[in-house]
């Protein structure tokens, strides 16, 4: 949300008097007054007339003297009205003027988010510029976005992009920071690390948490784990609590093939190819129909045949 002053010179502004104060400390260009004055006419509080224009008029004076909450107010405005540019503007604007060490704490969190938001445009826009997207989600970490920045510095480590080579030893450290500020999904990667690394009893511990918080992905890697070990009733358990991921389904066909249940096997993969198109599923149909039904084994989830 718009960040907004929480006072003015200890005035308060159910007084005419302090109101009075605060309206001539704005027209002598007074950036906190200007600010104040705007939350008032962006909000409407104290029963102060609602003028949305003028409310970004006064915070662009606000800005245009050097205020960095003129600048977050100036940028969340236009974020508000969808005008995207300007906003991108403004907070950048207000992430030049900020330092971590010299905010308010109610400047902070803005300042979190506004990096954070900054990040994601850099990341996503369709000129990627994925080192800027690193330096603003580091920036929002600073500022105490560790769940979602974090997650993001996470995904960018563990994925690598056209300048960074993948960096697990990063990713980790970042997906356990986002863990630890409750970002659930950051288990399932912590997970998929670990498998990465052979650590197959710590990847387990990772994807039940994730899993017991609802995470898909957390229960589709463990029916898989399950399954390559050979834990077929624990495999369909967790496969059946995600019946909207085709690889679970597919999992689903492929468990109850190792175990003769051509029935079941066929049913599952029948809902992947009607659901889903899956090509895999369509080919082990097909092996059913021409009666190919002998198991030789698995291979990286895949039945070999």
């Amino acid at each position: 949300g718009l960040f907004k002053m929480g006072g003015f010179g200890g005035v308060k502004i159910n007084q005419k008097a302090g109101l009075r104060m605060i309206k001539q400390a704005a027209e002598n260009g007074e950036s906190a007054a200007l600010c104040f004055l705007g939350g008032l006419y962006e909000s409407g509080e104290y029963g102060h007339p609602v003028d949305k224009a003028e409310a970004l008029n006064l915070y662009k004076k606000a800005s245009q003297a050097g205020s960095l909450d003129g600048h977050i107010a100036c940028g969340n405005t236009f974020w508000d009205n969808s005008d995207t540019i300007m906003a991108k503007y403004y907070w950048a604007k207000a992430v030049e003027d900020a330092s971590p060490y010299f905010v308010q704490d109610e400047q902070r969190e803005a300042l979190a988010q506004i990096t954070y938001n900054l990040g994601w445009f850099s990341q996503y826009d369709k000129y990627q510029d994925y080192d800027a997207a690193k330096d603003y989600y580091h920036q929002s970490v600073q500022y105490g976005n560790t769940k979602d920045a974090a997650f993001q510095l996470g995904m960018i480590y563990f994925e690598g992009t056209n300048t960074c080579e993948p960096d697990f030893e990063l990713a980790t450290y970042y997906f356990k920071m986002a863990a630890a500020s409750g970002q659930m999904e950051a288990f399932s990667y912590l997970g998929d690390l670990m498998r990465l690394s052979g650590a197959d009893e710590q990847a387990i511990l990772f994807y039940l948490e994730g899993a017991h918080n609802g995470i898909q992905n957390a229960m589709y890697s463990l029916a898989d784990m399950y399954y390559e070990r050979g834990e077929y009733d624990s495999a369909a358990y967790w496969a059946n609590k995600c019946p909207d991921n085709v690889l679970a389904l597919y999992l689903l066909g492929c468990i109850y093939y190792v175990q003769q249940d051509f029935v079941q096997a066929k049913y599952y993969w029948q809902q992947c190819v009607s659901r889903f198109h899956h090509a895999d599923a369509l080919t082990m149909l097909k092996k059913l129909a021409s009666g190919e039904t002998e198991c030789y084994g698995t291979f990286n989830g895949l039945i070999e045949t």
